[in-house]
């Protein structure tokens, strides 16, 4: 079945409901399948320290800070900066030549600029346990 969030009857899919429960939303009578349409699916870390960022993953309906399995991260950029070296020319021209002189290098280093910075750079991700079936 795909995974695209929508409602099920309990009812029409009760081992399901067993495996899922409410984790992905729904009440009474109906439950949610869990919605992976457009995510990266990520390995949960599980304590392996991995997931460098895993004590902020979102809850499954975006109920607080959870880290496990259904969890949400939003995408990110790794904190970095950028070093560049310019370097100022001097010209002269005389009647159809040409002469170029560098006057030194200049060493610049840019800052990160306030982003969604972490210590990884990564696609908005959900947190997932990777199972083969075996019978």
């Amino acid at each position: 079945m795909l995974c695209d969030g929508r409602k099920l009857k309990v009812s029409a899919y009760p081992e399901l409901f067993a495996a899922l429960g409410y984790l992905y939303g729904g009440a009474s009578d109906d439950f949610c399948i869990p919605d992976y349409r457009g995510l990266f699916l990520r390995g949960n870390d599980a304590g392996s320290g991995m997931d460098p960022d895993a004590a902020a993953r979102i809850g499954p309906t975006g109920s607080g800070t959870v880290n496990g399995v259904g969890s949400y991260q939003c995408d990110a950029m790794q904190t970095h900066t950028h070093t560049y070296k310019a370097v100022t020319l001097a010209a002269v021209s005389q009647s159809g030549n040409a002469a170029g002189q560098s006057s030194g290098d200049l060493e610049t280093t840019v800052p990160n600029k306030p982003a969604r910075l972490t210590s990884e750079t990564r696609p908005k991700n959900l947190s997932i346990n990777y199972i083969i079936k075996f019978r």
